[in-house]
């Protein structure tokens, strides 16, 4: 399964555009197109479609390892990876239906769901929590602003509303998997039930990339912009405590006691 693109919250519109079609582009070329490829290459061999869908899983594992290996640290993609591969095997093991094992994203997917449904009212909506994340990896530096932007109540009033959709989103995705797995042939099934989740991440990475630029570009420019310092009467420099006293000063004042 592909993972959601949290919503770009800074970049512009074009090249959040760009970056969510390359993270798509790249999720298909390097997860989706090489398991199906080796779901129809085992399944021209005799094997049985449920162990052949379940072998073509092991292609993001293996990238996840591979990306562990080179010390990147599992985080909530990862754990996404990994609960579907462990899925995928628990029902080849326990129904040994093809069907069973293409729908296995519905569970991932109404989990997820489920999970950004209750956190819709609290002060850290999913999508509030998967964007930071990325932001802090991907732009250190841009942490700061983020958490300042979100904790306004209009930031986190608009966060919760594209939260809320991706609620939906992850439902409907949901359902897409169940229907497609079992009114589809096995093949083509395979196929679509893949190509939906990249398909509907790319909609919503956009469109709500673009909802939370256009509604929260006031804020992003106020937490850029810096405070200028209070204005203060140049003859008086004595009062101020982050200039320091010259020992001339301190002779003046003694002087003029």
């Amino acid at each position: 399964m592909t993972t959601p693109t949290p919503p770009s919250t800074s970049a512009p519109n074009a090249d959040a555009t760009r970056s969510a079609w390359r993270s798509t582009l790249l999720a298909v070329v390097t997860d989706v197109a090489p398991s199906l490829l080796i779901f129809f290459a085992l399944r021209a061999f005799g094997i049985s479609d449920a162990l052949a869908y379940t072998a073509g899983s092991v292609v993001p594992l293996a990238r996840l390892i591979v990306d562990r290996l080179r010390g990147r640290p599992l985080n909530a993609v990862s754990g996404l990876i990994l609960i579907s591969f462990v899925v995928s095997v628990v029902l080849v093991l326990l129904t040994q239906d093809a069907r069973a094992v293409i729908a296995r994203g519905s569970l991932i997917y109404l989990a997820l769901a489920v999970a950004a449904a209750v956190s819709v009212p609290t002060r850290s909506p999913l999508m509030l929590l998967l964007s930071r994340y990325f932001t802090v990896h991907a732009r250190p530096e841009a942490t700061a602003r983020f958490d300042e932007v979100f904790r306004r109540p209009r930031g986190l009033r608009t966060m919760r509303i594209v939260t809320a959709v991706w609620a939906l989103a992850f439902g409907v995705s949901a359902l897409a998997c169940v229907v497609c797995a079992y009114t589809l042939p096995i093949t083509v099934a395979a196929i679509v039930t893949s190509l939906i989740e990249p398909i509907i991440a790319i909609i919503l990475a956009v469109g709500t990339g673009r909802h939370l630029r256009r509604t929260l570009a006031p804020l992003f420019l106020a937490a850029t912009t810096p405070t200028p310092d209070p204005p203060q009467d140049p003859a008086d420099t004595s009062t101020d405590p982050d200039i320091p006293i010259t020992p001339s000063q301190s002779t003046d004042r003694h002087t003029a006691s």
